[in-house]
């Protein structure tokens, strides 16, 4: 998780929006990635940007909830277009 975190640090100062697609990872610890993802995603959304996660299974959406990490997230049956 650290190096997501440096990462999603360095893409935050810099982007306009940052994408994550969570369809093929294993997450062990929605709490950890909740917790991982919540500054990046605040400096994002202060800045009027954006961080989106797409493929987002339904106990991380749910962390994602209850840290009120500000997010767009999509399930992994979410169409793009």
């Amino acid at each position: 998780m650290d190096q997501v975190a440096r990462a999603l640090a360095i893409l935050a100062a810099c982007s306009d929006m940052v994408v994550i697609d969570l369809t093929a990872a294993t997450i062990t610890s929605p709490h950890a990635l909740a917790r991982t993802l919540a500054a990046p995603a605040a400096e994002l959304d202060q800045a009027g940007r954006c961080l989106l996660l797409r493929g987002v299974p339904p106990q991380v959406r749910a962390e994602l909830d209850r840290a009120a990490v500000p997010a767009i997230a999509l399930a992994d049956d979410a169409p793009l277009a």
